[in-house]
């Protein structure tokens, strides 16, 4: 059976931001596809933060996601191209 690892949140036995923990499970989630471009690691690094005081919320997330796609120049996520043989 498949699980994720439970959430620090849990273990405290106190109440907790239930939309903070949809961000650690979001940000886990992204932390499973490799990324490139050390802006968005740190962001999901971020939004993984076992503190769930300092965790990101999704309006602090979406923010920050958004200024570093909206930093990057197009031309520069081109690839070359892979002759085929």
């Amino acid at each position: 059976m498949y699980a994720r690892p439970l959430a620090p949140e849990f273990d405290s036995g106190k109440p907790y931001d239930p939309f903070k923990l949809d961000i650690l499970q979001l940000g886990k989630s992204f932390s499973d596809i490799k990324s490139t471009i050390s802006s968005i690691d740190e962001v999901v690094e971020a939004m993984t933060c076992t503190d769930s005081e300092i965790r990101l919320c999704a309006n602090e997330a979406l923010e920050k996601l958004q200024n570093v796609i909206n930093s990057i120049a197009p031309r520069t996520l081109l690839v070359e191209p892979v002759p085929i043989r």
